[in-house]
């Protein structure tokens, strides 16, 4: 297993001061590093644009907007999994807005012991968002070296009068004979080619 996996590179977006040094401390014996702080959407969208983060914690509402649509976006996007931390009086609202976000919300004030388990779940929704993005590159990578390999075959059809079969089994068995990939063998037909 990857030190990667091990850790969770977390954003808090706090206004309240003790709460983000409280946070921070908390995670930081559970896993989640680095933490940085900020304290607006506008400063998490500047850190959001420079880096990523497994797990982001908006403790609601803030000053410059609510924290609401950035949350949503970023649970949307699978970017990272994302904790709101909500008035009790304000929870019902904000409830309804985010529901089938995939935003967490927990009602505030919080118990160490409700926010300690919440860690649990955070890190579990990671891992699970790690899982779906290795995924969604492998796929990625996939699509790309068939859109290769038929860039391929097409040359080979147009330029070596072969059928499409005929070009695919010439593909194949040039990657089995140099042990190569048939992205490989595609790159060396294209260049070959495009000269």
């Amino acid at each position: 297993m990857e030190l990667r996996e091990l850790v969770y590179s977390t954003l808090i977006v706090s206004t309240t001061p003790s709460f983000a040094s409280f946070a921070s401390e908390l995670l930081s014996q559970n896993s989640f590093y680095p933490v940085k702080k900020v304290s607006s959407v506008t400063e998490a969208r500047h850190a959001l644009s420079i880096r990523s983060y497994d797990v982001l914690i908006v403790n609601y509402p803030l000053l410059d907007e609510t924290g609401l649509e950035l949350s949503m976006e970023m649970s949307r996007d699978c970017s990272s999994v994302v904790l709101m931390m909500v008035p009790a009086t304000m929870y019902g609202d904000v409830e309804a807005k985010t529901r089938g976000s995939g935003v967490f919300l927990l009602k505030k004030p919080v118990s160490l012991i409700t926010l300690s388990q919440s860690l649990s779940w955070l890190r579990s929704a990671s891992d699970r968002v790690r899982s779906v993005q290795s995924g969604r590159v492998k796929l990625e990578e996939k699509i790309d070296e068939i859109r290769l390999v038929t860039r391929a075959k097409l040359i080979l059809m147009e330029n070596l009068k072969m059928t499409e079969d005929e070009a695919h089994k010439y593909i194949t068995h040039e990657a089995m004979d140099r042990c190569m990939s048939k992205r490989e063998v595609a790159n060396t037909i294209l260049n070959t080619w495009s000269r």
